[in-house]
């Protein structure tokens, strides 16, 4: 799932990523927002030329909607999160493949940040399948903050339970991606970096606008009372312990 809105500079990279992939039975779902620049005119050239490419296309979306809409319109066993100004290494879905035999809920897998000419490797300790609170607990280690697009996610779980990105926030894999955790049976964590995390300038999470800064903050707190009444219902939970220190 792909949200693009305003990405010309680097949406070719981002696809080309997708259809170099050396497993091929996948769908990518690109939801369009109303872009000023010729975004939508490269995602229509890819959308034509590959079959297993399709857009969705609706104005003032915001990358959490644009998100849940693409969870909404995929058919595929499992869903990953691609942000249009980064990139996949071109085996992360054949080696996807190989991890889903015990069909876990969940599979992680490492990053690497792109700035400029710099790369900024993540080589985190990978675990096999266990439940989500170890889970948790094993990447709390590393961060409070997981981004949706460092997962791997079973539809079936993921639609079961109803997972909704929080529409209209900045940061929102905050607001959702513990929770998912949590919720998990199988959770397992790859020493694979798959993932190029590009940081440009002026992006929504580097935009050094104070208004910026301050909506951010004010999201977090209204995701993190969201978080903490969702996680005080699940049972034996010692997130909700970790977090009545960490969300007030």
């Amino acid at each position: 799932i792909i949200p693009v809105y305003n990405v010309e500079k680097y949406l070719k990279k981002c696809l080309d990523s997708v259809v170099k992939q050396s497993y091929q039975n996948y769908e990518a779902i690109i939801v369009c927002d109303k872009s000023s620049d010729d975004s939508e005119v490269i995602v229509d050239e890819y959308v034509k030329k590959y079959k297993n490419f399709s857009k969705i296309y609706e104005e003032h979306t915001g990358l959490s909607k644009a998100r849940n809409i693409g969870v909404e319109a995929s058919n595929g066993d499992y869903i990953l999160f691609l942000d249009s100004d980064d990139y996949f290494k071109p085996n992360l879905l054949d080696v996807l493949s190989y991890t889903l035999d015990d069909t876990p809920d969940l599979v992680r897998f490492q990053i690497q940040q792109v700035k400029d000419k710099e790369i900024i490797r993540h080589n985190e300790q990978g675990f096999d399948t266990i439940d989500g609170i170890s889970a948790f607990n094993k990447i709390f280690k590393y961060h409070y903050i997981e981004n949706a697009w460092s997962y791997c996610y079973n539809a079936r779980f993921y639609k079961k339970n109803k997972f909704k990105f929080m529409e209209g926030c900045i940061a929102e894999d905050y607001g959702l991606i513990p929770l998912v955790i949590a919720k998990a049976k199988k959770v397992k964590s790859l020493n694979y970096i798959g993932y190029n995390y590009v940081q440009r300038k002026n992006s929504l999470m580097t935009n050094p606008e104070y208004s910026k800064k301050i909506k951010k903050m004010d999201d977090m707190l209204v995701q993190s009372a969201f978080l903490k009444s969702k996680l005080k219902d699940i049972p034996n939970n010692e997130l909700y312990n970790m977090s009545s220190g960490l969300i007030t």
